[in-house]
């Protein structure tokens, strides 16, 4: 029940209103019986279910998602990830308690 609420709130907050209208309305429980995309290699499942969950919010068809696109789907996903990681990781938000943060690299040879 938790999840019912949540997701609507977090949709409102981060949506924006010309895609979805805003509502904290509590979601309802559906089955989806009909063109439902199949995920054959168990090893995909998570990038099925985050592009599913998103197909589903944005009122998105599932085309496309299927296994003969999935590592380009997760390549994607990555590089989407990466950019907003690089954005919250500017030095200014990384000053933890006073402390300066470096973020480490490989080949950095100060890490001990």
């Amino acid at each position: 029940m938790f999840l019912r609420l949540m997701i609507p709130a977090m949709m409102s907050a981060f949506v924006p209103i010309n895609i979805r209208k805003k509502s904290n309305a509590m979601l309802d429980v559906k089955r989806i019986t009909k063109k439902v995309p199949l995920n054959k290699d168990p090893g995909d499942c998570a990038i099925y279910t985050l592009k599913y969950i998103e197909c589903l919010a944005l009122r998105k068809s599932f085309d496309g998602l299927c296994d003969e696109n999935i590592d380009a789907i997760r390549v994607k996903l990555a590089a989407e990830l990466c950019d907003e990681v690089r954005e919250s990781a500017k030095p200014s938000n990384l000053d933890l308690c006073g402390v300066g943060f470096k973020i480490p690299h490989l080949m950095d040879e100060s890490i001990e």
